[in-house]
C-alpha cells in the first residue's frame, strides 16, 4: 500500500489524534508533516509568544514521533504547493488531517480536498478540536442555538467518545524519508531573547511536568478562573490549548458532568463541582 501523509496543524500530539490513528489503521507508511503557512493564517496568525510555544511543541512532537520510529517533516510556504510536492516525492496516495474552523482556512481546505479527490488522492478530514462541530448541534426547530445555557444543557446530554490511545509499537515509516527543513528554519523563536524566563513556567518538552501542571490546573480551575494572574488560568490552559496538545476529549472526558480525564492518569475531579469547571470549556468550544 502507498504511503499516507498526515498533515499536522493545531493538533500537535500522538494520543487521541483521529487523523494519525486513521492513517495507521489504514496500513502502509505514514508521513507526518507540519507546514508553516503564514499567508494562509491571515488575521489568525500567531503572535510572538505563540510562535515560541509552537517551536517547542513541534520539537516535542518530533521527539515523540522518533520514539515510535517516525519523524516530523517540516516545510514552510503555501500548504497546497508543499503538499503537492510531498505527494510527488513520496508517491503517497492519501492525505489525512484534522479540521480547523477559521473561515478562510475552511475555504482553503475545501478547495484543496476537491483538487486532491479529482486527482485520485484519498483525502479525509477529522474532528480533533471541538466537543461538537457546529453542524451537529441544533435546537428543537432544527436551527442553531441563540442562547448559551440551553445550548450547553443540550451538549451535556450528548455522549463523548473515549480519548483514543495510539497503539503500542512503531509507526510505519517509508523506505526513504522526503526532504525536511530544520525546525529553526521556521524562525519561530524571537531574535531578541525576551523569552529566557518562559521555561520557568512553560515546558512542553517535559511531558511529565506538563501532565502534572495540567492536572493541578484542572483541579483548581473553578476556584481560580476569575483571575487571569493565577497560574491555573494564565500559565496552565492557554499555551497547551493553543496547539491542542491535550485533546478536547482528554480535557472533557466521557463522564463530562462530573470530572475530567487525562490519558493514563485516571479521573480528575474538580474541587468546586462540575458546572463552574465545564461551562468555560463549553463556551470556548
Amino acid at each position: 500500500m502507498k504511503p499516507c501523509v498526515v498533515w499536522f496543524r493545531l493538533d500537535l500530539r500522538l494520543q487521541d489524534n483521529p487523523a494519525l490513528h486513521a492513517a495507521i489503521a489504514r496500513g502502509g507508511a505514514v508521513i507526518p508533516v507540519y507546514i508553516l503557512d503564514d499567508d494562509a493564517e491571515g488575521q489568525w496568525a500567531p503572535g510572538g509568544a505563540s510562535r515560541w510555544w509552537l517551536h517547542q511543541s513541534l520539537g516535542a512532537l518530533d521527539a515523540a514521533l522518533r520514539e515510535r520510529g517516525s519523524r516530523l517533516i517540516v516545510a514552510r510556504g503555501d500548504s497546497g504547493a508543499m503538499l503537492a510536492d510531498l505527494l510527488t516525492q513520496t508517491g503517497a496516495d492519501a492525505i489525512y488531517w484534522n479540521r480547523r474552523y477559521e473561515p478562510s482556512l475552511t475555504t482553503r481546505d475545501t478547495t484543496l480536498k476537491s483538487v486532491w479527490v479529482a486527482s485520485g488522492v484519498e483525502a479525509k478530514s477529522f474532528n480533533a478540536a471541538l466537543l461538537n462541530e457546529p453542524h451537529t448541534i441544533a435546537n428543537k426547530q432544527n436551527r442553531p442555538f441563540q442562547v448559551f445555557t440551553p445550548y450547553w444543557r443540550h451538549c451535556l446530554t450528548r455522549p463523548v467518545a473515549e480519548p483514543a490511545t495510539l497503539p503500542a509499537g512503531k509507526i510505519p515509516a517509508p523506505a526513504a524519508w522526503p526532504t525536511s527543513l530544520p525546525l529553526d528554519a521556521l524562525e519561530l523563536r524571537p531574535r531578541i531573547s525576551w523569552d529566557t524566563e518562559f521555561f520557568d513556567a512553560w515546558s512542553p518538552l517535559d511531558a511529565a511536568r506538563t501532565r502534572r501542571h495540567i492536572s493541578g490546573c484542572l483541579r483548581r480551575f473553578s476556584r481560580d478562573s476569575g483571575s487571569i494572574r493565577r497560574p491555573t488560568t494564565s500559565a496552565g490552559g492557554c499555551p497547551n490549548l493553543r496547539d491542542s496538545r491535550p485533546s478536547i476529549c482528554t480535557r472533557r472526558g466521557k463522564r463530562h458532568s462530573r470530572c475530567w480525564r487525562r490519558p493514563g492518569c485516571g479521573w480528575v475531579r474538580p474541587i468546586h463541582g462540575p458546572s463552574s469547571t465545564m461551562r468555560p470549556l463549553g463556551r470556548r468550544h
